[in-house]
């Protein structure tokens, strides 16, 4: 919106143009400069912070092109994990399907030497060795797939963490193109100061020449 200092050296301008003074053209000129020299530096500033944050956009992007690596050990190790699970359960299931049948056989070996006291009492305490070891391989068992599972899922928390970070993550071109953004802003805004200041200055000097009929 123009001031009305403005308006009102405008009006000026208009009612001594047919008669104004080499000095006062000069002026006008000038004037007429520093406002072009505005729109110019402006449009011009626009462009290079939309050329900055183009560049910004451009190594964020580059940022998750290089975060595709991680999130492919999280698959992988997602996979190789639930595969070695499963092979452990199986292997556990094995061991303890064979503790039970030997439980199955000691039984039978009892029953069988009902009639001897010495075979009988041999079996009874080969099928309580074997119930510990049943007990033991069982418990061994449940420990095992608990470490396996905690392992297993600190290690897909710690891809996932590295996938954070290296999609959160300022890296170096991302900062270097931050930076040269915020040194183009500055530069532009001290430019565009300049460029007001100097119009101000030749407003100034027109209604002073126009005050003392220059």
């Amino acid at each position: 919106m123009l001031s009305d200092k403005t308006i009102v050296l405008e009006s000026l301008e208009s009612r001594t143009l047919l008669s104004a003074s080499p000095t006062i053209l000069a002026d006008r000129e000038a004037i007429i400069a520093d406002r072009a020299a505005i729109k110019a530096d402006r449009l011009q500033g626009n462009a290079t912070l939309a050329a900055d944050r183009f560049a910004i956009r451009a190594a964020r992007l580059q940022r998750i092109q290089e975060a595709i690596p991680k999130r492919e050990q999280l698959k992988a190790d997602s996979l190789n994990g639930r595969a070695n699970l499963a092979a452990s359960k199986a292997q556990i299931r094995i061991i303890l399907l064979n503790d039970l049948r030997t439980l199955a056989a000691d039984r039978k070996a009892i029953k069988a030497a009902r009639s001897d006291a010495t075979a009988r009492a041999a079996a009874e305490a080969t099928y309580a060795a074997d119930k510990v070891t049943f007990k033991n391989d069982k418990a061994n068992a449940v420990a095992q797939i608990r470490g396996f599972s905690k392992s297993y899922a600190e290690t897909l928390k710690a891809d996932r963490e590295q996938i954070h970070l290296a999609l959160v993550t300022d890296t170096p071109a991302i900062l270097a193109a931050k930076a040269t953004l915020a040194s183009d802003r500055s530069a532009i805004l001290i430019e565009l100061a300049d460029d007001r200041t100097t119009l101000a200055a030749d407003l100034t000097k027109l209604a002073t020449d126009l005050k003392n009929h220059a």
